[in-house]
């Protein structure tokens, strides 16, 4: 066998950074009779990134002895001339997986618009994991394409990839409330936008998600669920400017599972402004126990020096077994 690293006059592979004998080496790749020479050269011409060298690695594709080293180099060169190759690679149904996620990696690293509608493709297949972390990897890029992906047949798993991309895709928020609206004019079925939108938490969410409930309420729609959903995603957002609209929920609402929503999704927000109207319903002897409950929960997120006393009589009065669990603590009340 050829000692490849005396041919070329190195020592080690990184000498190639200043060798440079990119010819020497794709011509090793072509004609070399020994697999672990050709191995080595595919990886070097990977780590120069030499683009003269993109055909005949793509050519090495075809190999079962190569084709792995092939596409980590090709990934490594950056070239969009090896996206449909690779491609091509990754539809093939005989290509091992540690492969077909290798192709992954590379896509993400040729990081062209092309590459990234491939990727999406795969988000629901058995190496989905490694097709969301390369879509995330590309940033904007990755965030483009699936908003594109939201008016394909591709609609719900982009919603999903959206919302575990998290704050990072704040772009896709205006597309997806579009997508409410649909939802919510019954023009399209449900879908799990309001969990990507609660995973995105943008600010620019929150006064359309309120106008959302409002418009609900004001056109006769019992779907309460629906509205705790859109309560829930207001909660998880996280934003104060929530608050006081989910205060008016939770005094005024008719129906008991929408106050009790609107209560704890107060407490997520964590906004001490809402503490004296979750006061108020924790001891109104009239109020529902359900949304007294969520009251008390959100309560136990705010100002406790404002809490703790109202909490106190509450626990004795309803939940007794609670308070005498905690009474030894001597708290300052009676």
């Amino acid at each position: 066998m050829i000692d490849i690293s005396k041919k070329l006059g190195i020592e080690t592979i990184g000498e190639l950074q200043s060798k440079k004998d990119v010819g020497a080496l794709i011509n090793i790749v072509e004609k070399s009779k020994y697999p672990s020479d050709v191995r080595f050269a595919i990886n070097a011409l990977g780590m120069l990134k030499a683009k003269t060298a993109v055909e005949p690695i793509i050519c090495a594709l075809l190999s079962d002895s190569f084709q792995d080293i092939a596409v980590r180099a090709l990934g490594d060169i950056g070239s969009e001339k090896a996206v449909r190759p690779l491609c091509l690679l990754l539809q093939n149904v005989h290509t091992a997986k540690l492969n077909r996620e290798a192709i992954l990696h590379s896509l993400g690293k040729i990081a062209s618009k092309e590459a990234a509608g491939i990727i999406i493709n795969y988000l629901d297949t058995d190496i989905g994991e490694i097709a969301l972390s390369v879509l995330k990897n590309l940033g904007t890029l990755g965030v483009g394409e699936l908003i594109f992906a939201l008016g394909t047949d591709l609609r719900d798993t982009a919603i999903a990839a959206l919302g575990q991309i998290g704050e990072n895709a704040k772009e896709a928020t205006v597309p997806l409330l579009k997508i409410l609206e649909t939802v919510i004019d019954k023009e399209a079925p449900e879908c799990n936008v309001l969990m990507s939108l609660a995973l995105i938490k943008d600010h620019d969410a929150v006064e359309p998600l309120i106008n959302a409930i409002k418009y609900n309420t004001s056109h006769g729609d019992d779907d309460y669920a629906f509205q705790n959903q859109i309560i829930f995603t207001l909660g998880d957002i996280g934003d104060k400017e929530a608050t006081a609209p989910l205060v008016r929920l939770m005094l005024r609402n008719d129906e008991s599972r929408v106050r009790g929503t609107a209560a704890a999704a107060l407490g997520k927000i964590g906004d001490n402004t809402a503490i004296e109207p979750l006061i108020s319903v924790l001891e109104n002897d009239r109020e529902n126990g359900f949304v007294r409950d969520s009251a008390a929960w959100a309560l136990l997120h705010l100002d406790e020096g404002k809490t703790a006393l109202p909490l106190l009589k509450y626990l004795k009065q309803y939940h007794k077994g609670i308070f005498d669990s905690i009474k030894h603590l001597q708290f300052p009340f009676e």
